[in-house]
Formats: C-alpha cells, structure tokens, sequence
C-alpha cells in the first residue's frame, strides 16, 4: 500500500516532470504527498582551500528556494490537486533525501532521472544514480522529453501493464511489493520476465554432439526459469492478479528487457537494483543501469534488503530450481 510520496525537486522543470505522475499515484491510492528541494550552499570563495560561505547570497538563495517549493504548492492547490507539504533541506543530496523519505516514512520516491535549472542543480547522473543505489524505498524514475519545446507526455496511472524483471532471486522479488501497490484499481496486468544465458561448454574441437548438450542444457535452464516464474505468480493469480510469464534466452540481459517490455507495451518496468541468490545471477546492478539508461518508459527500481534468512533462502531456491530441472 502506497500512503506516502516523496517528489523530490531542483527548481527546474525537468525536475517538476514527476509531479503529474506523483499526483496521480496519491489520487489513486489517497496518499500524503511531500516535496522537498535540498539547498545548495552558496560560496563566495576560498581561504587555505576552504570554501566560505556567502551568508547573504546564501539565504536569498535558500528564500527563492522556499518561494519556489511554496509556488508549486499553489498551483497544484489552484489546480484542484492534491495539495502536498513542502520542505527545504540542507546536507549532501543522496544522504539527505534518503534520511527525509525515511523520516517521513515514504512509500514511494517518484522523480525524474535529470533535471537542469539556471545553476544545473542536482539531477545531473552521479547523484540521482547515488541515491538510488542508497535507498531502501521504491524510486519510480520518469523520463522527461529532453527537448526543451518537447510536452512531457503523463505515464499512464495506474498502469495497464508492468512488466517485472526477475533473476530467481528472493531478493529480485522484492520488487514485487512496490510493483503490485501501483495496482490501485486491480485491473493491471504483470509480465514477469526471466532472461538465462544459452550454456556453451567450453570444448575443442566443436562438434554436433556438444551442440545437441549445449541445446539441451539451454532447455533445461529455460524450463526450470519457467518452473520458477509460475510457481511465483500462480498466489499472485489466486488473489485475483492477472499475471503471464516468460522466459527469453539471450546472452544480453538489458536488452532482452527492454524488447521484452516494448513488445508487451508495458507502462513500467520494475526490477531490482540487484539480486543474488546462491550464485550471483541477473540483476547485478549493471543490468538495472543499462535498462534505466535505455528505457522510454518510466522505471521502478528497488534496491532489496538483505539479510543472511534471504541469503540462506536464495541457496534454498536455486538448488530447488535445479532440481527440478534435472
């Protein structure tokens, strides 16, 4: 259950692409939303290498920043919307914006992947990929037009489809939580898609009979993926979820991700920043930021919590897996 959106800002409309998305999540759910902007300190120069603040500049600068935040409050109030609370914070961006969506006890993050102001304020890559590497709390990233002339076109709330990366990890399930509690009204549809990479034993010369074994090792990889997807969705489809699974070969998992999403027409696409069970498998943090990086659509990213319970049942569920497919 989603009762608490954080939108985080930098005073530019890059960053104020989030709010019509946010807006209608906290619609949708009846969540509290809040918008924040952290300060960015103003300096007036150095002594021995030691930045020194600009006190004057500096708290007019943070007055523009409260007046901005106090702006969008007003016009989202005008405009007969959710009218959120608003907060100027102060400390470095990633840390300082994780302590406040944990002190406000937020459910859900949504922002955009950059922004640019008059001073390029923070969503410039390294920071926004800071934080959500760092954050516990589900990050829905929306991707803004880049042309400055271009509309924002509004994703879709709820959505109609997500299509949910996996890696047959319990910690890439994790994602499953924040991917079902987009499902306000019970009428999205899940794809959950699993990518395993082709087996090739490694052997010269080559022949036809290691062909066959490498083919037939792969289709034991894909039914065992696809053993795992099914068992993971047939609860989900007994409350009432509408779930369909697939299993795709493909040596590049970002790749087959984001096909596998175009061809479904998926809203979002949700996964984990990365998961890992008995061996280190899909989601490895690499693929999560591929996908971020190429994806049209907006993208939820979780960054799963781990625990040695987690680390034992992922051991637990890759032998069940082999298992079976043996």
């Amino acid at each position: 259950m989603i009762r608490t959106i954080l939108v985080p800002l930098d005073g530019s409309a890059f960053g104020e692409a989030a709010l019509a998305t946010a807006q209608a999540i906290a619609a949708q759910t009846s969540a509290r939303l809040h918008l924040a902007l952290v300060h960015v300190p103003v300096y007036g120069g150095y002594i021995d290498g030691v930045a020194i603040l600009d006190d004057e500049a500096d708290t007019a600068s943070r007055a523009q920043d409260q007046a901005y935040l106090q702006m969008i409050q007003q016009r989202l109030r005008t405009g007969g919307q959710i009218a959120p609370s608003i907060k100027v914070l102060d400390g470095p961006i990633p840390t300082t914006l994780g302590a406040y969506a944990a002190a406000i006890d937020a459910d859900l993050v949504v922002m955009t992947t950059h922004g640019r102001g008059g001073l390029a304020r923070f969503w410039l890559g390294s920071v926004a990929d800071s934080f959500v590497r760092h954050s516990h709390v589900p990050v829905l990233l929306i991707h803004p037009d880049a042309a400055a002339d271009s509309p924002i076109q509004t994703p879709q709330i709820p959505p109609r489809k997500i299509c949910v990366a996996l890696d047959g990890s319990p910690h890439a399930e994790q994602v499953l939580g924040p991917a079902l509690a987009l499902n306000a009204d019970d009428t999205t549809e899940y794809l959950f898609v699993q990518i395993v990479d082709a087996m090739i034993i490694a052997s010269a010369p080559f022949t036809p009979e290691l062909l066959q074994q490498d083919l037939s090792l792969t289709a034991e990889r894909q039914k065992a993926a696809q053993w795992y997807l099914e068992k993971l969705a047939a609860p989900l489809r007994a409350q009432g979820h509408r779930i369909q699974t697939r299993v795709i070969v493909d040596p590049q998992p970002a790749l087959a991700i984001l096909r596998a999403a175009r061809e479904y027409k998926s809203d979002v696409i949700a996964l984990a920043t990365h998961g890992h069970g008995g061996v280190r498998r899909m989601l490895l943090g690499s693929v999560a930021d591929k996908v971020l990086r190429a994806a049209d659509r907006p993208i939820l990213l979780y960054r799963p919590q781990f625990t040695a319970e987690h680390e034992h049942e992922g051991m637990e569920e890759h032998e069940l897996v082999a298992e079976h497919a043996l």
